[in-house]
């Protein structure tokens, strides 16, 4: 069940939730605990204050399930400049964008591109790759203010600690959406079959990540997911890349009106259900929409999570 009630829980401490400076202090503390108690440190810190989760108000399922807090005047009107177009300056650095480069794959019937930040070397630690939703392109995984500058923290994040980002511009949301990320994911692996991939999938574009989680070939290349406000799909627990424990983050705004968060919460929860310890997360943002999750998650706090329950090869 989603949890309800106006509650700050972090760790094992719960007080209920007032508006005063003294307990927003006291969840910050309470909750740096939790990110460690919840990661490692694979990703070093980077403007760790700015995109900190504001308002912890329910941890449960073991710490498995994370109720944060948004509050739109707060978390974009006062975080924008430009309400949803540009972030104000503090939460961007453009250091990145020296690393930036556009490539175009050879396709059947056409042309495959994508936006990536830095060179694939033996030192390389992973490739992310961002799907994007209906209407969306590789541009907009690679957008330095809008969404809050969350995507120019996830670019920071992989170029300053030995990881590749790229942003594909997928032609559909089916067969050959896939095939395209394959023929991606092929061209990075080349000489580097150690090259570990994870796939942020971003609402419609996680209907490609599931299509790859159930074939067998393909899911053997994935090693780990992030759905960012993406659709249900309560079979994820028979596919190939459950068998293979694949680690999956779950982010969903409480009042998406896409798709139902109680749906995906539901599914979430039967995954555990079939295997309690299956590495799998869930934060929900109460009263956040259906792109909260791509503006709110804190990509450093999940993805050291995710890297360290990678499935072994």
């Amino acid at each position: 069940m989603v949890p309800d009630g106006p509650r700050l829980f972090c760790c094992y401490y719960w007080v209920p939730l007032v508006k005063i400076r003294l307990l927003v202090v006291i969840s910050l503390i309470l909750c740096a605990a939790c990110a460690r108690a919840w990661a490692a440190d694979a990703f070093r810190p980077y403007k760790d204050a700015l995109f900190a989760y504001p308002e912890i108000r329910a941890l449960s399922n073991s710490g498995a399930f994370l109720e944060v807090g948004y509050d739109i005047q707060r978390d974009l009107r006062d975080r924008d400049a430009i309400d949803e177009k540009r972030v104000h300056g503090e939460y961007v650095s453009l250091r990145p964008n020296w690393a930036q480069r556009r490539v175009t794959l050879p396709f059947s019937g056409g042309r495959s591109e994508h936006l990536r930040i830095g060179d694939v070397e033996r030192t390389t630690k992973a490739l992310i790759v961002y799907l994007h939703g209906k209407g969306g392109n590789a541009a907009q995984g690679m957008n330095d203010y809008s969404f809050g500058g969350n995507f120019n923290r996830l670019k920071n994040l992989s170029y300053r600690n030995d990881v590749v980002y790229a942003s594909l511009s997928l032609i559909d949301f089916d067969d050959v959406g896939a095939a395209q990320v394959l023929d991606l994911i092929a061209y990075y692996r080349q000489g580097r079959p150690a090259l570990r991939v994870v796939l942020a999938c971003g609402s419609m574009g996680s209907l490609v990540c599931y299509r790859l989680a159930k074939d067998e070939e393909s899911a053997e290349l994935l090693d780990g997911l992030v759905m960012l406000g993406g659709a249900i799909d309560p079979t994820f627990a028979d596919s190939a890349a459950a068998a293979r424990r694949v680690p999956v983050f779950f982010a969903h705004g409480s009042a998406d009106r896409a798709y139902s968060a109680a749906s995906q919460v539901s599914a979430f929860e039967s995954l555990l259900e079939q295997q309690p310890d299956y590495p799998a997360r869930f934060v929900l943002f109460h009263s956040g929409s259906h792109g909260t999750p791509i503006r709110m998650i804190d990509w450093r706090l999940s993805l050291n999570w995710l890297f360290t329950r990678f499935p072994k090869r």
